[in-house]
Parts: structure tokens; sequence; C-alpha cells
């Protein structure tokens, strides 16, 4: 096999690897880059534009609509941008895999996000893998096993073709709730493997927080929601959902009453066919503030319908305001 990293070695995002063997190729990942090659801030034009002249699209042969297909395969690690933003332009003729759990972010993103961000055409030939099920295209045989990361169904990605094996990474972490998984990778990983590719964002430690886990996280505001005498606000990722269970968990174990938006609530509830753990749960002190843009484009693009399935956890803006001490 033959690997051409085409970007992310000199920067952090827009992660895009070749792989290459016996006349076929494979694409790991087609992400957005987040910054130029010295650091600085992307032409938004450019972004908006993008292409191989400028940069912005990697220079990968038969990838995109404008050239003749010539990639066997697309092979996302997980539904973060600079993974997967610029996917929307590879030919309509090359299948894309993700995992079922990339695929359902995906969807839901393309319901709130503007369509700057939406990823329509490339959702029309996306499959989906099982994780730690091998299955093959062309010469190679792919293999996913699920990882721990904020990304939600995230993959690393075992590449075997030629009597050689290729194990990619992707994004990964060993604090987060399925921080097991990385353990268990380490005492049994893939063997013999001939080529490590490894992403490196935080290698060095210079990144940390205060904070050694998501379990430590979820105390830590557990003890800010049961001494504040006031509504407690958090802002994170919406489509973090360790973090929102940690969020989740401790407005329930200080007494308070956690309010979500609907983009939350619908992702929530999209998600709990591959993890049935996830809230919301009968009798708990979850409530929903229905936004009128969320409302609006859930009617559009799913119907109305939709709205109606969690109108028993609405609340208005009145009552956070008269139960205010009680509100997250």
């Amino acid at each position: 096999m033959r690997v051409t990293i085409h970007r992310g070695t000199h920067e952090i995002g827009g992660t895009c690897i070749e792989v290459s063997s016996q006349g076929n190729s494979i694409v790991l990942d087609l992400g957005m880059p987040l910054m130029s090659r010295d650091g600085g801030l992307l032409d938004q034009e450019a972004i908006r534009n993008p292409s191989r002249t400028n940069g912005i699209l990697p220079d990968v042969e038969g990838l995109y609509k404008d050239q003749q297909p010539a990639v066997s395969a697309v092979l996302l690690s997980h539904p973060h941008m600079d993974h997967y933003g610029l996917m929307d332009w590879i030919h309509p003729e090359t299948p894309v895999y993700a995992s079922p759990e990339s695929k359902s972010l995906l969807e839901i993103g393309n319901v709130f996000y503007p369509d700057s961000l939406k990823q329509t055409e490339m959702l029309k030939h996306c499959d989906t893998f099982e994780h730690w099920k091998p299955f093959n295209i062309g010469p190679f045989t792919v293999t996913s096993y699920l990882m721990d990361h904020s990304a939600f169904g995230a993959s690393a990605i075992l590449i075997e073709a030629d009597g050689q094996r290729i194990f990619y990474t992707g994004d990964f972490r060993g604090h987060g709730r399925k921080g097991f998984l990385l353990d268990k990778l380490v005492k049994d990983p893939p063997r013999d493997i001939d080529c490590l590719l490894l992403e490196g964002t935080t290698l060095g430690g210079s990144h940390f927080s205060g904070y050694a886990s998501e379990e430590e996280v979820e105390q830590a505001m557990i003890q800010v929601f049961s001494k504040q005498t006031d509504v407690s606000f958090v802002t994170a990722a919406g489509s973090n959902i360790d973090r929102l269970v940690s969020l989740y968990k401790a407005a329930e174990r200080s007494g308070r009453t956690l309010v979500i938006d609907l983009y939350q609530m619908h992702m929530l509830s999209q998600l709990k066919q591959f993890s049935p753990g996830l809230p919301p749960h009968d009798g708990d002190n979850l409530r929903v503030l229905y936004i009128h843009g969320h409302a609006e484009k859930i009617a559009s693009n799913i119907g109305r319908d939709e709205l109606y399935r969690h109108v028993s956890r609405k609340i208005e803006q009145e009552e956070i305001v008269q139960r205010r001490d009680e509100m997250v």
C-alpha cells in the first residue's frame, strides 16, 4: 500500500489521507481546514468557493465532481467539520462510508445548520459500516474501531491490503465517558501494524484544563449548581453528547431543572437508537425551550408533528424567570 497525506501534518484540521493499492484508492476524511498552513486566517471567499487551485480542496486525483471518478471510496472517521466539511464536493458516483451514529449526526445537522455547513449531496451516496465488523472495498479490508471522542460514534480505522496493515486513529481521547474504549484498544490493539497514522492535536500536554476527566467536569458542575442562588448558564458544543450527559446528571444530582433547546432534544431523541441510556428519561427534570428558529426548521424539514413529540417538556421563558434559582 501507498499512503499520501494530502493535509493534516502541519496544521490542525482539514485532514485528508489517501491510501492506494493495486490501482485502487480510498480517502480517509475530507475536512475543511481551520487555518492556513502558516497558521493564519483562511480566505473566506476561498472557503465559499473551494477548489484545488485555491488550496481548500486537497489535490486528490479523481475525487471531485469536476473529474472523472477514480477513487473507490471515502471513509469518514467522525462528524466534525475539520474531517467532513468538504465532502459535498465528492463525485456522486464515489461512495462515502461512515458509522451509523456519524451519519445520523450529519442528517440532524442538515435540519438545523445554515446551507454553508450542510452536506446534502454527500448524504445521498453515504453508506454505513458496523464497528468491529470488517468489510471490503476493492482490495482493501476495512474495520472500524469505536473510539472515545466528543463526536458521538467516532471511529479509528484499520485498513488491510497487500499483506500490510495501516491503522488510522482519527481523533480520539481517553478522558471521556467512553474512555474504556481507549483502554481496551491499548490492551488489545490490532496486531502487526505496518503503519500508524496518529492524530496529535494535544500532544505535549499544553491543553490541560484543570479537569482530568469528564467525571471531574460533572462533579465540578454539581458543586457550582448546588451553591448557585440564581440561574446557571452552561456554554458547550450542542452536539457534544458526553457533555450533555454530564450536564443532565449534574443538574439532576443538584436538584436543578435542566433546560435545553429543540436542536439538542431532537438530537438526543435520534441518538437513543444507538445508546438507549441517553437522556431523556421518564420523570426527570429535563425541559425544552422552543426557540422559534429551531421550530421552523423542524417543521419545514421534518414536519410539524415532530414538534409535538416533546411538547410535554416545553417550558416558556416566563417560567424560567419565575423559577430562575432552580434552572440550569
